[in-house]
């Protein structure tokens, strides 16, 4: 028996060993050699972090990065990060408010995103290369200028709850959710979103969180262009 499991190992690290050899590239050849852009990087005079590198199609996307996230919150005010993303989708700016924001890209041949993850809220314009002017006063002016209405607030509210409640249907999610409730005393990781903590949210409180937030040191902007 404990030769025939011998031979059976030997076999399975022949097989490795010959997998390795075909298909795994060596040192020296052409995926190995693959150029990678240059990453430029500099802070300007309000802390703002920025980074930049080169693409070769004629595109261009900027990336600005606000440190504040699911980690920043707890029981009272759980899911008030993804509240704050959606609602600045769905408002706008003072510039280019409502839908007329999202109108405007798609005709130009952009688009745009708005994401809260567990350290950053994250705004993603996409142009083609002779927008990317339009894509910096877009980006500009909602962080600088955006318009967080009563309206967009209970909107995104509403569906960062119904989505969070989705989520729970399932035991897993539900299992781990609870989990990490005890394990970081229900604080960052462990912050679970509940009706009580999502009610909570107003548009002051979406605003001031924003407004407190929104400093040089707080923001890294990446652009990637042609």
């Amino acid at each position: 028996m404990i030769i025939r499991k011998q031979a059976v190992l030997k076999a399975a690290a022949l097989s490795m060993a010959l997998f390795c050899v075909l298909f795994i590239p060596h040192a020296g050849t052409g995926s190995a050699d693959l150029l990678i852009p240059e990453v430029k990087s500099f802070t300007l005079d309000n802390g703002v972090k920025v980074f930049t590198i080169s693409d070769e199609l004629p595109r261009s996307e900027i990336i600005v990065s606000l440190s504040y996230g699911r980690l920043f919150e707890d029981g009272s005010n759980a899911g008030l990060s993804e509240v704050i993303a959606g609602t600045l989708l769905l408002s706008g700016s003072s510039r280019y408010p409502g839908d007329s924001l999202t109108d405007l890209l798609e005709s130009a041949g952009g688009s745009i995103s708005v994401d809260a993850g567990w350290e950053s809220i994250t705004i993603s314009v996409k142009v083609i290369e002779r927008h990317t002017g339009l894509a910096f006063d877009i980006i500009g002016d909602l962080v600088l200028n955006p318009l967080f209405n009563e309206d967009s607030v209970k909107y995104s509210a509403g569906h960062v709850y119904e989505k969070h409640r989705r989520q729970m249907d399932d035991p897993a999610a539900k299992g781990m959710s609870a989990l990490r409730e005890i394990v970081f005393n229900g604080k960052g990781y462990g912050a679970s979103i509940t009706r009580q903590s999502i009610s909570s949210i107003t548009e002051k409180t979406v605003r001031d969180t924003w407004t407190r937030h929104t400093t040089g040191g707080n923001i890294i902007v990446s652009v990637s262009s042609s």
